[in-house]
């Protein structure tokens, strides 16, 4: 789905079904509110170019989780955006990279559940559990200006380097 206008998903119709990629194009944004669930099909994600804002409450979280336990989605891709994303009180599970071109050009599976480049991302009171990529097994950002305050990270894992974080 591409989203060129504002959507926002709301916890009425939760939980949300992914089935395929979810692209927030360069002027669109897509906001998520307090008590929404994404169950993420195998190998999908939201590739972000505009803005998201996921914003959660201590008592009604946002969940991304994989709609099949036993199989990952890839993550949140944050492309060329300057604009104000946020991650907020989000729990993001069972993610599985996306392939990233790093400093040799070589392809590599990066950012378990959240890759950043060239882009903009505050991060807090935000949960990293079971995600596994080759660099930053919960959070890949290369270029970028991301600020993380009180997030927790269990149980990621990186093949290569940044077992949670590779910034």
């Amino acid at each position: 789905s591409n989203i060129t206008g504002k959507l926002v998903l709301t916890a009425k119709y939760s939980p949300y079904i992914i089935k395929k990629d979810i692209v927030v194009a360069e002027k669109g944004e897509l906001e998520i509110v307090p008590g929404v669930a994404l169950e993420m099909a195998e190998n999908t994600g939201i590739i972000v170019r505009g803005r998201l804002k996921a914003a959660g409450k201590k008592t009604e979280m946002i969940y991304i989780n994989p709609a099949n336990p036993s199989k990952s989605w890839k993550n949140i891709t944050f492309i060329n955006t300057k604009a104000e994303n946020m991650l907020e009180c989000v729990a993001l599970a069972g993610g599985g990279g996306s392939f990233v071109k790093i400093d040799d050009n070589q392809a590599v599976k990066a950012g378990g559940a959240v890759l950043l480049v060239n882009s903009r991302l505050s991060v807090s009171g935000c949960s990293f559990e079971l995600n596994n990529s080759g660099l930053g097994g919960a959070l890949f950002a290369e270029n970028s200006e991301i600020t993380l305050a009180n997030n927790s990270f269990q149980k990621n894992k990186a093949s290569q380097e940044g077992g949670a974080l590779y910034i």
